[in-house]
């Protein structure tokens, strides 16, 4: 998606608006430029971004993770206490934890309700942006969560055997979520199989969000777009340094971390090790990440109430700002 302008001048008057329960959130797979579209629709609409990312709540994983807005030309970062600020506009939910420290979804929905209580103290509007659905239908109230606190016992065992395996006794004891989980992801699988035989549930349906009636924006576009632009992100983040910054992930103790073992940096830690080169590295990641962007959209697929835009469409940022201009002034 390019930097197509919305209108200016025309933005509902802050003072006019009810913002508090409201609230945009904007969901899609990876590359499908969300952080770039919010930041416009923050200058326009008095909004902050709330990132809803898994790998993004983890400190020192910028690059890696999308972080930083490669396709905005001129883009200043400044990382304040809590939040960043991106061009002038702060995004909130970056740097919540150090990697290897336990953090749960019911930790990530503690920290973003205290989020939406101070933007809505302040009048201003939540974008909530991600790629991870299962925060933001913890955010929304669609699915609670159960506090199933960590088995680290029952985490060295499992962490023993291989992916498949998880997979096989996770469909034993929970055959559905065994269809709608990431079944290369071996974290999520030792959490599913945790809660699993916890004898607790992890989620189950509300009836009422926990917020006012939100507007949920779906970003998408066929594989034929998509890929070619992740393909192109992988190119950028080498050159901004991935490299680099998972050399700085290894000093403190954090290479062995499940984040730092998960998706595009166990492989530049490979490349690092000389298991791979530079090339290798960065097809095994398109792949991952081809991957990734078709379970992002099983899963956003499943969600209701979503108003899907295309975003390879001439008018895209026309019809996005409109939608937005019509949810706030309602």
């Amino acid at each position: 998606m390019g930097s197509r302008k919305l209108r200016e001048g025309t933005r509902p008057s802050p003072t006019n608006i009810n913002m508090n329960n409201k609230c945009v959130v904007i969901i899609g797979p990876t590359s499908s430029g969300k952080t770039s579209a919010a930041l416009r629709l923050c200058k326009e609409f008095n909004g902050e971004i709330i990132a809803a990312d898994s790998r993004q709540i983890y400190k020192y994983l910028d690059v890696g993770t999308g972080k930083l807005p490669l396709d905005i030309v001129g883009t200043e970062i400044n990382k304040e206490a809590g939040f960043w600020e991106i061009n002038g506009q702060k995004v909130w939910g970056y740097d919540l934890v150090e990697p290897g420290k336990y953090f749960s979804v019911v930790d990530y929905k503690n920290r973003v309700e205290e989020f939406l209580c101070d933007i809505w103290n302040r009048q201003k509007l939540p974008i909530i942006v991600g790629g991870t659905g299962f925060y933001i239908e913890g955010i929304l109230g669609t699915k609670t969560v159960a506090p199933v606190q960590p088995n680290f016992k029952l985490r060295q065992q499992l962490e023993l055997i291989s992916t498949e395996e998880l997979v096989l006794q996770l469909r034993k004891v929970d055959p559905k979520k065994s269809d709608n989980i990431d079944t290369h992801n071996r974290r999520r699988l030792v959490r599913a199989l945790e809660v699993a035989l916890s004898g607790e549930s992890e989620t189950s349906e509300e009836k009422k969000p926990s917020m006012g009636v939100s507007l949920i924006v779906g970003f998408e576009a066929s594989h034929e777009y998509l890929y070619p632009r992740v393909d192109r992100w992988v190119e950028e983040v080498f050159k901004a340094g991935l490299v680099e910054e998972a050399k700085h992930l290894i000093k403190p103790g954090y290479r062995d971390t499940p984040q730092v073992q998960g998706i595009i940096y166990k492989t530049t830690l490979d490349l690092i090790d000389g298991k791979v080169s530079e090339s290798e590295a960065k097809e095994l990641i398109k792949f991952d990440l081809h991957r990734y962007i078709r379970c992002q959209e099983t899963y956003f697929r499943k969600m209701k109430n979503v108003t899907w835009i295309d975003i390879t469409k001439q008018d895209f940022d026309e019809v996005l700002y409109n939608k937005v201009e019509s949810y706030c002034s309602g």
